[in-house]
């Protein structure tokens, strides 16, 4: 049986050199690939945040609070948004969500001015027939000056808080309460969020009680 050569030539060399190259540079990109996907968060924020602020729910939301934060049902074709503006005469507010102005506070207890909240088409319907125009596709009316009385129990309730930037975050009836009466104050909130005051706060009912608070943002 004869013996095989095997002739490397100067050439071949240089040929499996270029694909080991290659074949490094191909792996350096896929890695660097990876830590890019990663490193998407603003300086000074973690991962984990940057993916929170995407999604802004209550960091405990869960149960009976699991769709709160999403804030009411808005009707954009006829009619005011979420459980309307009139709740009866009744001393609590009825199942639903129900949109005001925060008059005054006391512990975890509020009063608060019902309106009438209109979105969309609905907003332009209903300030047609105010002889007015709706502006930022919103129109507001308060149809009575009684104030109801808001417990939510504590002030470690679950809410939805806002800022300038109209980015909503997770936060409780505390840090909502903090902020009124008073439009344009702001509390901290977590660090390293502003809470800031609306004149307009949706609170949702159970039927019994208060259980989470939203604060709306207005252009």
């Amino acid at each position: 049986m004869g013996t095989r050569m095997v002739v490397v030539t100067l050439r071949s060399v240089r040929h499996i050199r270029a694909l080991v190259l290659s074949s490094v540079l191909v792996l350096a990109t896929a890695c660097a690939g990876e830590r890019g996907s990663e490193a998407t968060a603003p300086a000074g924020t973690t991962r984990s945040e940057s993916m929170h602020a995407l999604k802004p729910l209550y960091r405990a939301a869960s149960g009976p609070f699991q769709n709160l934060p999403a804030g009411p049902n808005y009707n954009k074709t006829s009619g005011p948004s979420g459980a309307g503006c009139k709740p009866g005469s009744s001393t609590k507010l009825p199942e639903g969500w129900w949109a005001g102005e925060i008059k005054s506070v006391s512990g975890a207890t509020a009063q608060f001015d019902l309106v009438c909240w209109y979105q969309g088409a609905a907003a332009t319907k209903a300030a047609a027939q105010h002889r007015t125009t709706a502006e930022n596709d919103y129109y507001v009316t308060n149809d009575s000056p009684k104030l109801r009385k808001v417990d939510f129990g504590s002030s470690r309730t679950p809410a939805t808080c806002v800022g300038n930037d109209n980015h909503p975050f997770g936060c409780t009836v505390g840090d909502v309460l903090a902020i009124y009466p008073g439009v344009g104050r702001t509390v901290a909130v977590d660090g390293n969020k502003e809470a800031v005051s609306f004149p307009y706060v949706w609170v949702h009912s159970n039927g019994s009680k208060a259980d989470y608070a939203y604060v709306q943002f207005t252009p």
